[in-house]
């Protein structure tokens, strides 16, 4: 008799982005996705996020909202919010909160009858690009995001 399977799917890849190895981890639990991804070897932040018919309230009971609640559009707008690791960089809560948003997208885009919540854990190196007086813009986030989304899409848990 075959073992039953273990109960949450759990699928991983290792890639090089922009010189850094990083780890990218989906599993799929009944009630959330959980997406890891890591050029630094551990969490750092963790998010949730949620969007359109996949939102839940903040006590974890679903919420639905209906595409026409959206304009029609296929894209519902999504709702971050730090649950741990905060960082002191504004500008790198912006780019994970981007990670969330596009990763929340993205489940939504391939699966848009799954209603479970997205917990993002994240910890990139800082890709952006800083200008002659020091200040930082987005550079190359962009570069850092498609492989990352990319790796993402390709490792399905829903």
């Amino acid at each position: 008799m075959a073992e039953p399977a273990f109960p949450v799917n759990i699928r991983q890849t290792c890639l090089e982005v922009q010189g850094h190895p990083t780890d990218v981890v989906l599993l799929g639990f009944a009630d959330k996705i959980v997406v890891l991804i890591t050029q630094l070897g551990n969490v750092g932040s963790l998010l949730a996020s949620g969007g359109g018919d996949r939102t839940t309230d903040m006590a974890g009971h679903p919420r639905t909202v209906d595409d026409d609640d959206f304009g029609g559009s296929s894209a519902p707008p999504t709702h971050t919010q730090f649950l741990l690791g905060n960082t002191s960089d504004s500008g790198l809560n912006v780019v994970y909160q981007l990670f969330a948003s596009e990763v929340t997208h993205l489940i939504h885009q391939q699966s848009p009858q799954d209603a479970r919540a997205l917990l993002l854990g994240i910890s990139l190196k800082d890709h952006r690009e800083y200008s002659g007086d020091g200040a930082p813009s987005s550079g190359n986030v962009a570069g850092v995001l498609r492989p990352v989304l990319d790796a993402v899409a390709g490792l399905r848990v829903w």
